[in-house]
């Protein structure tokens, strides 16, 4: 993706008179679930976050050419709803995922120490029982 095409899109989608009347949000629906997400916005507002994302995709590629990964950064703008519940800051390539956070997570002496304290009650338990069935079947014999 160019610059020439993405000026020619913006002619295209006539995003000047966008900006004063363009409003996007991203809000929280209650009523089905707290994870299900919806979008509040009017055309205007669509093409100017769709504008915005297709602006992102084309730093993606200059960071490809130069393999120097940053996150990049949505700009706050006036047409976006000021009581938007979701506020999105940036845009993160995947590949920039360190390997730290997707290997799994070492187990340390505590989550040792849990295991072991566990199995000790329960075979402190069993033999309990044992016990106690032994005592009850001596005493009625």
């Amino acid at each position: 993706m160019n610059d020439e095409l993405l000026e020619s899109l913006k002619s295209d989608l006539d995003l000047e008179g966008s900006f004063k009347n363009g409003q996007f949000g991203i809000y929280s629906d209650y009523r089905e679930r707290d994870d299900v997400y919806f979008i509040k916005a009017n055309k205007e507002g669509l093409k100017l976050f769709a504008y915005q994302l297709l602006c992102a995709a084309k730093d993606f590629e200059h960071q490809e050419q130069e393999q120097a990964f940053q996150n990049i950064a949505l700009e706050e703008v006036s047409w976006m709803l000021k009581d938007s519940e979701i506020v999105l800051k940036h845009i993160e390539d995947p590949s920039m995922i360190r390997v730290s956070e997707t290997e799994a997570t070492k187990s340390s002496w505590k989550d040792s120490a849990v295991t072991i304290g566990c199995c000790i009650i329960l075979a402190f338990l069993l033999i309990s029982l044992i016990v106690g069935i032994y005592t009850i079947i001596n005493s009625i014999l």
